[in-house]
């Protein structure tokens, strides 16, 4: 009897490169994995809003408190929430500095300031409160115009500075 010996057909104009071959391999084997760990790690924030992604931040005696995102996108949308309480106050100025104003465009503020004016490098929104308010709760919509690591920070009235920073992905 004659053993069929199986003989590997080449077919002619074309060359296996074995790397090519082991290459798409591995890449079906990990690439899945890695796909799923891209997606997993867009929904729990790392890259936008999410889990990893909000941020609250206090002043040194927690008088004011700022509510944003660490991490964001280049001209995407996001917003920025900073509450302060100051007993005996009839009036907030909140004042949102360093490169605030290169970094962000602001799109809208809730409730708006009584009067807002730009010094010294330095956005100031001024409120001019009743008694009965008790509090300042500010909701800034802001869309980032540079792309990198952003540090800026934010006072209110004679309070310390707050320093807040994110890294924006273009």
């Amino acid at each position: 009897m004659q053993e069929k010996i199986k003989t590997k057909r080449q077919l002619p104009f074309i060359e296996e490169s074995t790397f090519a071959l082991n290459f798409e391999d591995k890449f079906r084997r990990f690439g899945f994995t890695a796909l799923i760990l891209i997606i997993i790690s867009a929904l729990v924030g790392f890259f936008s809003s999410g889990y990893f992604s909000a941020k609250h931040d206090t002043n040194g005696n927690n008088g004011t408190h700022i509510e944003y995102e660490k991490f964001g996108r280049l001209m995407s949308d996001f917003t920025m929430t900073v509450t302060a309480s100051e007993k005996n106050s009839t009036s907030y100025t909140l004042q949102l500095g360093d490169e605030f104003l290169q970094a962000f465009q602001v799109e809208n503020i809730v409730p708006q300031p009584d009067k807002m004016y730009s010094m010294n490098n330095t956005l100031v929104l001024h409120y001019a409160t009743s008694p009965a308010w008790g509090e300042l709760s500010t909701q800034l919509y802001l869309k980032p115009i540079v792309p990198g690591y952003v540090r800026t920070t934010i006072s209110v009235n004679s309070q310390p500075e707050t320093a807040i920073s994110q890294l924006i992905y273009p």
